[in-house]
């Protein structure tokens, strides 16, 4: 490895508290402590030490008309302690921050003006003392990034990690995030390539996160390190604020990047999937394919005998309905399994109809070619073949199940939002088309329906000597429908009734409301064959 860890002369949060206020000097007061605290010499000593320094330079201020205040600056109490003779350096830094935390002693706002030169002075002290400080923290926080940065560019004869770190903090840091998401999704990328199994991709994305996370948290735990700082370097926070911008713009900046990048890999999974669905797809048209060849083969062997055997066609016909409504359910679930997810379908959909649109085109229905010599004896296997064939192109879990559209044209739930201006445009056509071709059967059997009424309604009013063309209830007044009401009408006067507005008058009264002749003779079956 380039790069090795950097020893931080402090790491001990105290002195570094100690070193900060050694530059900053500012001016300190002595708090009311406990009684029982002036046992302990060193506590003693001080209290007398700072008695003296108010004593030789006695401060006259507004404020200390009502109380006297023991003021000192931190230099003169660090350097009261460390020139004993009995030096500890740390033990007495120790000493100092206790104080401090305990409130015994604290910052005081001085009596005295620092000037604009004194000022600029402890800014600079502080920035050459935190600069070098804070690289090496950031250094060191980033040694497992940076030895991952030096493996994936050990290749590169050009890249220097140690030229990089030469540069500023405000230079390398965002430097150095970008080398490592470049080189992390270099690594990725070669190893989504490698890849089969489209259940791998989500455990390449989760790994990516866990590394964008890593990096993400090491940011953090800097720019905690440094607010952290700012509280010993108050009122001079301001040194740091150049690093603070560094941070934030690099936390932004790996936060789309690992977005970014997870779409991207959300992308290919989708794409592998579709490419997946669309192979085995693929594999059901060529079987599919091969079972029309087959079917054509063997059913012209039949057709060409002179009287071929309807029985043998039949279990044919029957054969293959079976196994082209297998393929086609195995094709509709392997969709169905992946409506949900952002896979592009609608080509895939396509593919299908095409193939077998073209493939009809392509077939001369093989029965059709004995029609006229044995058009009423075939008549029922034409329409078995064509029916085989017809729906081909239509995806659906069950061929026959007309309660629900076939996939191919239930796109608004799941697929539409994602298809193009062009494609929506295609789809409408071919549901036109479909819904033309529907009308058109539908009114075929409307014509015929129309003509049946006709001749059925025809025979019902010679039946009941009716010679009118349109009748009204004599009840109700409404118009009658002869094919689909039950009616009875008076031998006596012609009146003709619903059957249910009259049957309650005629069961109690056994006659005509109009004329009021009784023409139904007791116990007849009148009613027996009637439905309520």
């Amino acid at each position: 490895s380039q790069i090795k860890k950097i020893e931080e002369p402090y790491k001990d949060e105290i002195s570094l508290w100690i070193e900060i206020n050694k530059i900053k000097n500012l001016n300190f007061k002595l708090n009311d402590r406990p009684a029982n605290l002036e046992n302990w010499k060193e506590i003693k000593d001080l209290v007398i030490f700072i008695h003296s320094l108010n004593d030789v330079f006695p401060k006259k201020r507004k404020d200390q008309k009502k109380e006297n205040i023991l003021s000192f600056h931190f230099e003169d109490l660090y350097s009261y302690y460390i020139s004993k003779k009995d030096v500890k350096v740390e033990t007495y830094s120790d000493l100092i921050h206790l104080l401090y935390v305990n409130k015994i002693i604290e910052e005081y706002e001085g009596e005295e003006f620092i000037n604009i030169l004194e000022r600029k002075g402890v800014i600079q002290h502080l920035k050459d003392f935190t600069r070098p400080l804070i690289r090496n923290f950031i250094v060191n926080a980033m040694q497992i990034i940076l030895e991952e940065i030096d493996e994936f560019y050990k290749e590169d004869t050009k890249f220097n990690l140690n030229t990089v770190l030469e540069e500023k903090v405000n230079v390398f840091l965002p430097n150095i995030v970008e080398y490592y998401i470049t080189g992390l999704e270099k690594k990725f990328q070669e190893t989504v390539n490698e890849l089969d199994e489209t259940e791998q991709f989500e455990e390449i994305a989760n790994q990516y996160y866990d590394k964008i996370e890593n990096l993400a948290s090491i940011i953090d735990e800097i720019e905690d390190w440094i607010l952290k700082l700012d509280n010993y370097l108050n009122p001079y926070e301001n040194i740091t604020n150049s690093f603070k911008k560094v941070l934030t713009s690099v936390s932004s900046e790996i936060f789309r990047r690992k977005n970014e990048y997870l779409t991207f890999i959300q992308t290919i999974k989708n794409e592998e999937m579709r490419i997946d669905v669309r192979k085995f797809v693929k594999d059901k048209i060529s079987q599919l394919n091969e079972m029309i060849q087959s079917y054509e083969d063997e059913t012209s062997l039949i057709i060409k005998e002179e009287f071929p055997q309807l029985k043998q066609i039949r279990e044919i016909l029957i054969q293959y309905d079976k196994k082209i409504k297998s393929i086609k359910e195995e094709v509709f679930n392997e969709l169905e399994s992946v409506k949900s997810n952002d896979v592009d379908l609608y080509q895939i959909i396509k593919l299908w109809e095409d193939n077998f649109n073209r493939k009809r085109q392509q077939l001369a229905f093989l029965i059709s070619l004995l029609l006229n010599k044995l058009f009423k004896s075939f008549k029922e296997l034409i329409e078995k073949e064509g029916l085989l064939f017809a729906t081909i192109t239509e995806i659906t879990s069950q061929t026959e199940n007309f309660e629900e559209l076939p996939l191919n044209f239930a796109l608004s739930s799941f697929l539409a939002d994602k298809l193009t201006e062009d494609e929506l445009r295609e789809r409408i056509s071919e549901i036109n088309a479909k819904i033309n071709h529907l009308n058109h059967s539908l009114g075929l059997y409307q014509v015929e329906l129309a003509k049946l009424e006709r001749i059925l309604s025809t025979r019902v009013k010679k039946r009941e000597g009716i010679k009118e063309s349109d009748v009204q209830c004599t009840i109700c007044h409404k118009y009658i429908n002869f094919v689909k009401d039950q009616v009875i009408t008076c031998p006596f006067c012609g009146s003709t009734y619903h059957y249910l507005c009259v049957a309650f008058w005629l069961s109690k009264y056994n006659s005509c409301p109009m004329c009021q002749n009784h023409f139904l003779e007791p116990y007849s079956d009148l009613f027996e064959n009637q439905e309520d």
